[in-house]
């Protein structure tokens, strides 16, 4: 048997034919893997895709107040769980105390003039509530003697020059970006105070303008036999009675409580916060179960049905896989790309309140004729 040797010349070529087709497999498998959509896969069950997802709450409230007010007390904590009735914090607001005094004022003079104006022994009564419209009006004249918006309005012109001062130092890069917010947060908040004042002092010249006229009606003695004078009186008293609930619902809302069970999630306020109408008291949200949010091609919705059982895998530690069912689905906000928002209702397998917010895995079954 010869033993065959081969000389450098001979081995060169060899091995610049082995390297060229390995580069030439690597670019075929490279092409073909280009060529499959991104985050699926084929296996036994047949083809996948796996989708990036938000947790949600099932179920959530956000609290408010329509008015300014300033937090009294706060009786929980975030993360705790509540359940209906509970109270979450209590707050006060000269607004709304004020509202209250002047609507219980108008129900008082509503029910006078309507009294006066029922006719027959109204003249028993007429030296009492004259008595008593005196003593309205000068209890209304004494408020709004007294009620003054200076203070609010230099609180007001204080904000908004610290404002401008802190816009000019972001201007030459010596104050950030939330320092401007803060201020300008700031400003609004007294300018919401100021204008709150400013409708305290015209309620009280409405209250003693209305006053004065029932002084007048008083002491000229009349009684309003008229029928359509009693009509009128009626109605005022009416429109009297639903201010004054309406002052008493406001009342009540100063005692924030929880309109549902579950747990805080966030926007909690603390004790001597001062809240701006409309802002963010606290944040309830039903964990009982989470609805997981993905974001789909219009494609990959319309194969997404109610009920369609769906594999999500929560970032828990360990990472645990749990079955949830397809929701619904909607045209997502921004549909120039046929977007979709696919909601997936899951359970919460131990009680996590820590998970909303965060980004799941979404395991989406599909046929292959369907993509």
């Amino acid at each position: 048997m010869k033993l065959r040797v081969r000389t450098t010349g001979q081995i060169e070529p060899l091995c610049w034919d082995v390297a060229k087709g390995f580069f030439f497999l690597v670019l075929v498998v490279t092409a073909i893997n280009a060529s499959l959509p991104a985050g699926s896969f084929s296996g036994p069950a047949g083809a996948r895709t796996l989708l990036p997802g938000i947790i949600r709450p099932y179920k959530s409230v956000v609290l408010s107040v329509d008015f300014p007010a300033r937090v009294v007390r706060v009786a929980c904590q975030e993360g705790a769980v509540v359940r209906t009735g509970d109270l979450i914090a209590e707050l006060e607001s000269p607004e709304v105390e004020s509202q209250l005094e002047s609507a219980e004022r108008r129900l008082r003079m509503a029910e006078l003039r309507a009294s006066l104006a029922s006719g027959g022994n109204a003249s028993e009564y007429e030296t009492e509530q004259a008595a008593a419209t005196n003593r309205m009006v000068e209890s209304i004249r004494r408020r709004l003697a007294t009620f003054t918006t200076a203070e609010q309005e230099e609180t007001h012109a204080r904000a908004k020059a610290r404002s401008a001062r802190v816009s000019a130092l972001a201007a030459r890069q010596l104050a950030t970006a939330e320092e401007v917010d803060a201020a300008r947060r700031a400003e609004q908040y007294e300018l919401r105070t100021l204008e709150a004042a400013q409708a305290t002092v015209a309620r009280l010249a409405e209250d003693l303008e209305a006053a004065l006229s029932q002084q007048k009606l008083v002491r000229l003695g009349a009684t309003g036999k008229d029928p359509r004078v009693q009509r009128i009186n009626e109605l005022e008293l009416e429109q009297a009675r639903r201010d004054f609930e309406l002052a008493n619902a406001r009342k009540a809302q100063l005692r924030v409580v929880a309109p549902a069970g579950g747990a805080i999630l966030g926007g909690l306020v603390r004790a001597e916060d001062q809240t701006a109408p409309g802002q963010i008291l606290a944040h309830i949200g039903d964990i009982t179960r989470f609805e997981v949010e993905i974001q789909v091609a219009a494609a990959i919705a319309k194969t997404l049905r109610p009920g369609l059982p769906m594999s999500v895998r929560l970032p828990t530690d360990p990472p645990l896989t749990v079955a949830g069912t397809v929701k619904n689905s909607i045209p997502a906000a921004d549909v120039r790309y046929g977007g979709y928002v696919v909601r997936i209702d899951v359970p919460n397998p131990g009680s996590f309140r820590d998970l909303v917010g965060m980004e799941v895995t979404v395991d989406i079954p599909h046929e292959k004729s369907s993509w």
